[in-house]
């Protein structure tokens, strides 16, 4: 299953990749014939030295010359086309993860490390670009080097194999001379890989308000277009350094075939002695190389297979796979029918609740911390599954709905509000369109007309809502809730940063909402709030230890009336 679902992500690094990567092996193929070919130009020159004339050197010269174009052609159209693959390689590997990472449910997501995600989407993306994808491309070009050295080596004498001298190129002095232009391009890289982790981190603290908001695609669009960007400035960077390793390569052949054709001079001249050992010094570089490369390559190959399992595992656990029922008959309201619940085993923190929401009515759920107020809104969100008794919606139990159908017709304003690092509008439409008209009413009805008027809707909001108050980010969390217009509103204490003033406004919207059934987890308990609820439900251990209006409650209910007076 493990090599199965691997191969599966390692689809995605060639899907409708294919052309560019045969295209990128074949260039490396001629690329290795072409260098080994070297040692035949340079025994060339030699036999040359020995038995020709200067007019013969002169045109050895000019083949020297175009060889060297046509190798340097070579590998600019490698580097083009190879940088070009991997760009496109790891794009779509990590828009894959993401969508994959999307399809995990609310309730499993929040019990996983978003350092795990942030990992696989940097460091192990790195580990598979350097050790998987790049490592592929060497090993079958150093294949190549040795088994055309082999040929080469075979058809002059195997035996002066042993009389063979390496030549060592200098490169360092090429990274000395172009090394601050590398610097820079993995500055601006380091800065660009800083704003898409920030934008992931952004994306990943704010999964619960995607999932029930259903943004998926668009979030997905931002993410891609931020992923884009990055992988276009590693592409540049790569291209940079590519041609540094062009310019080393192409000035340590110069220097080589200047140090023969010297030579070929000097032996005319009468001053050294010609064969083809010049030929077999070339040569032992492409049976050295690979001897030391590849070993350590493969080793580096079946870790970065490892990342990819890992990323599978990781990903693979918890998805949402059901298909489920829709939404029906919501006119019926929602019923919870001797349901109890705990997050762990052994836990409980709902007992034996039987409770009927009635379908366009408002609900306010009070009671002390931990009595189970909002583990009521966690269940209604459908991302614990493991109570027993029943929860109808509708005409369907909770379990068989599925999450699409249930978030379409439900949001949810969080006491802790998620702001992503956008535009107040963005923070609201959840990067969709709205008519402005709807727009502005919302705003109206969430009190956000003075911030806009201030700010404008194009006000970047900071990292978690930093540019913003904690008023503010809530009621930005009530205005997106409020634009979709759904049929069941759960808010759980969405009021408990405003002030007095906004409090009362924004409950009186609530409590006045028509064709949408509010229940409201709160802990302000204002009598001229509490009555304008059409029910109240009051929470003891995770038991009702009430539930009616105001005035049934004061008189019926010690509970209450304790709650209220503390």
């Amino acid at each position: 299953m493990k090599t199965q679902t691997n191969d599966n992500l390692k689809h995605k690094l060639y899907e409708r990749n294919h052309i560019l990567f045969v295209l990128t092996i074949l260039i490396l193929v001629i690329q290795a014939c072409l260098l080994t070919g070297v040692a035949i130009v340079l025994q060339q020159i030699l036999d040359i030295a020995v038995s020709g004339t200067t007019e013969d050197v002169k045109k050895l010269l000019i083949i020297v010359a175009v060889y060297s174009m046509i190798l340097a052609a070579g590998w600019l159209i490698e580097r083009y086309v190879k940088n070009t693959f991997l760009e496109k390689a790891l794009r779509q590997l990590k828009k894959e993860l993401f969508v994959r990472l999307t399809g995990k449910n609310i309730s499993s997501f929040t019990k996983e490390s978003t350092g795990s995600y942030l990992s696989v989407f940097t460091n192990d993306i790195i580990s598979i670009e350097n050790n998987y994808l790049q490592n592929i491309f060497g090993i079958i070009l150093n294949c190549f080097y040795f088994l055309t050295a082999i040929i080469i080596m075979l058809w002059y004498d195997p035996l002066l194999t042993i009389c063979a001298i390496g030549m060592l190129i200098v490169s360092f002095v090429i990274s000395i001379v172009f090394g601050s232009k590398l610097t820079k391009e993995e500055k601006i890289v380091s800065d660009q890989n800083e704003n898409f982790v920030s934008l992931l981190k952004d994306l990943l603290s704010g999964f619960p308000v995607m999932k029930s908001f259903q943004a998926e695609p668009e979030l997905t669009t931002l993410f891609a277009n931020a992923n884009q960007t990055l992988e276009h400035k590693k592409c540049h960077r790569r291209k940079t350094e590519g041609l540094i390793n062009l310019v080393g390569n192409t000035c340590g052949l110069v220097v080589q075939a200047g140090v023969m054709l010297l030579g070929a001079y000097f032996t005319i001249e009468g001053r050294i002695t010609a064969g083809v050992l010049i030929a077999f010094v070339q040569l032992m570089n492409y049976l050295i190389m690979p001897v030391q490369q590849i070993p350590p390559a493969l080793a580096n190959k079946k870790a970065a297979e490892g990342l990819l399992s890992k990323m599978e595992n990781l990903l693979s656990a918890n998805q949402s796979t059901e298909q489920g029922v829709a939404l029906s008959n919501l006119n019926k309201g929602i019923r919870f029918e001797n349901v109890s619940f705990g997050y762990e085993d052994g836990q409980t923190l709902l007992d034996n609740v039987n409770l009927h929401f009635e379908h366009g009515k408002s609900y306010a759920i009070v009671g002390a911390s931990g009595s189970g107020k909002s583990t009521i809104l966690n269940l209604l969100l459908g991302g614990y599954p493991q109570y027993s008794g029943k929860i109808m919606m509708g005409d369907s139990e909770l379990k068989e709905i599925s999450s699409e159908s249930l978030y379409q017709h439900m949001a949810v304003v969080q006491q802790n509000v998620y702001i992503y690092n956008h535009t107040i509008e963005n923070n609201i439409t959840m990067f969709r369109n709205y008519p402005s008209k709807h727009l502005q009413t919302v705003l109206e009805k969430a009190g956000l007309t003075k911030l806009v008027a201030e700010k404008g809707l194009s006000y970047p909001c900071g990292e978690n809502g930093s540019g913003l108050s904690g008023g503010e980010k809530q009621r930005i969390s009530i205005a997106r809730s409020l634009l979709r217009n759904p049929h069941i509103l759960l808010m759980d204490e969405a009021t408990s940063a405003l002030d007095a003033e906004n409090t009362a406004c924004i409950e009186q919207m609530i409590t006045q909402a028509q064709n949408m059934t509010r229940i409201v987890v709160t802990h302000k308990l204002t009598p001229s709030t509490l009555k304008q609820y059409d029910r109240i439900i009051v929470l003891q251990n995770g038991r009702i230890a009430g539930n009616g209006t105001y005035t049934e409650l004061e008189e019926t209910c010690d509970c209450f009336r304790q709650l209220i007076l503390a």
